[in-house]
This record gives structure tokens, sequence and C-alpha cells, in this order.
């Protein structure tokens, strides 16, 4: 087969990442991909939009050892090109650091992550061009490297983006939302990240009729995230919009993981008075 049809393949395989028969054939193509890379010039037959499905595809199961090690070897081909990220569309990039974000400890891909930060960077003044799925991808993406400046930097940049879009913060998904917290209370200290905390956090409030359409992960991340800046008004606000939440699914508390039921009683913490009373 060639590139082009492993990239598709993965691309649709990855849409029921919980059938064992799409795992099973994601190990396969990983596999191929690697013995690939061991052949001369394989893997530069791959266009950026193959690579980019690939990633993707490949994020949907990060506990597979072969698709995290094909994942570290596709991010060594993209540090290998020339021209290396110049090329990849908007889009393009968020996915990849959605994608690699799932194997932080692999050091190849959070190369790529750093230079796709320095990238993004370089791209401040087209930021109007980045949708709010690729903006909250990116952010919780560079969030998983909080001790790389890039990272910071790139982070602090899109969240005067956010600030700058505040009135569409409607517009945001639920997990987006989520996603964009969880990135930016990784440098509570910034004033810019803090800021776009707390609009996203008035948000949050104004939707609490539609929490229940959050995900465990998300309510976690939320509360986790706002915990950071306790003191603001709305945060503790969107906190309280939270806590009724998490009592009116009292009964599935055994599905969130431990690391959520861990972050939801160590955010909940931080305002004591507030939620007392919270029935």
């Amino acid at each position: 087969m060639n590139n082009l049809s492993l990239a598709g393949l993965i691309n649709g395989f990855s849409k029921w990442p919980e059938g064992s028969d799409f795992r099973q054939a994601a190990v396969a193509i990983a596999g191929e991909v690697i013995r690939r890379a061991g052949r001369p010039h394989q893997l530069s037959e791959f266009r950026q939009q193959g690579l980019v499905s690939l990633v993707n595809g490949f994020s949907k199961w990060p506990e597979e050892a072969t698709l995290r090690q094909a994942a570290a070897t596709l991010a060594l081909e993209i540090l290998r090109r020339p021209r290396r990220l110049a090329d990849f569309a908007q889009q393009g990039l968020a996915i990849l650091v959605n994608g690699f974000s799932k194997w932080p400890e692999e050091l190849p891909c959070g190369q790529v992550t750093v230079a796709v930060a320095t990238e993004v960077l370089g791209r401040a003044m087209r930021f109007h061009e980045f949708g709010e799925q690729d903006l909250a991808n990116l952010v919780n993406g560079f969030s998983k490297w909080p001790g790389e400046n890039a990272s910071r930097q790139a982070t602090v940049a899109i969240a005067s983006e956010l600030l700058r879009r505040a009135v569409q913060l409607p517009h945001f998904t639920q997990q987006g939302l989520a996603n964009l917290v969880n990135g930016l209370c990784k440098w509570p200290e910034d004033g810019t990240c803090r800021k776009a905390a707390v609009a996203i956090a008035g948000e949050v409030f104004c939707r609490a009729a539609q929490l229940p359409d959050l995900t465990q992960q998300g309510l976690s991340n939320l509360v986790n995230g706002f915990s950071k800046w306790p003191e603001e008004v709305v945060s503790r606000r969107a906190a309280v919009a939270l806590a009724r939440e998490v009592l009116r699914r009292a009964a599935q508390l055994c599905e969130f993981s431990q690391q959520g039921l861990a972050n939801l009683v160590s955010g909940f913490t931080n305002w004591p008075d507030e939620l007392r009373v919270v029935k």
C-alpha cells in the first residue's frame, strides 16, 4: 500500500477507537510505518497531511507501545525536513500538537511541539485563521511541556487572542473550554493566562444548564484549572456551578478516573465556605 492509503486508513479507523479490530489494524499500520522508516527516503514520501493524519490517528490509542514508537518516528521525520513546519496549515499544527501531547515522555514528540510553539509565535499576526478547536488543542498540548519557554510564550500569545475573541467564547465547545483551562492553569502566575481563564469561568457559569454535557475529564479539568485562581469571584461562581453538577452525578462518581476524583477534591477545597452549602 502507498503512503496515502496508509494515512487514509488510520484516519478512518481512528473514528472508532473503542473497537478492538480497529485498534489491531492501527497497530499493524504503525508497525508498517516503523518498517518504512528504516528504508531510505520512505517516510519522506509522506506529505504534510499524511503525517498529520497518522499522528492524529495513532493518538487515539496512546497506551499502545507500537503506536507510541510510530509517533516518535514521525516526529523525527518532521524534525528532519528542511522547511519543517512552515508548510503545515494552521489546523495541521494544532492536530500535531494535540497528537504528540499524548506521549509527553517521548523526546522527539516534545521537540516537535516546542518547534510548533515557535512556529505559532511566528504566525501571531494570523491568529485569526486558527479556529476555536485549534486554539484549544494548542494550549492543551503546549501545557504538557510547561517548562519550555516557547510553550509558555505561545500559550500567553493565544491567551491574548482569546481575550480579543471574548465575545466569541459562547461558540467554543464545552470540551474546548475545558482544554483551554487545563492548559492555561499550567502558568497561573501569568496575568494574561489568568485573565483568559477568568473570562472562560464567566462563560462556564453562564452555561450552568449545559454542564451535563461535559465529560468526566472535562469537569475535573475545569475545577482543577479554576482552583489555580481561587480568589477570583468568577472562578468561585463557576466552581459552585460545577459542584452542583458533581452532586447531580453522585451515582456516577465510580466512572471518574482516580486522577479526576483527586482533581475534584483538591480543587473544591479552595472554596470551603461556598461549597459547604451547595445542594
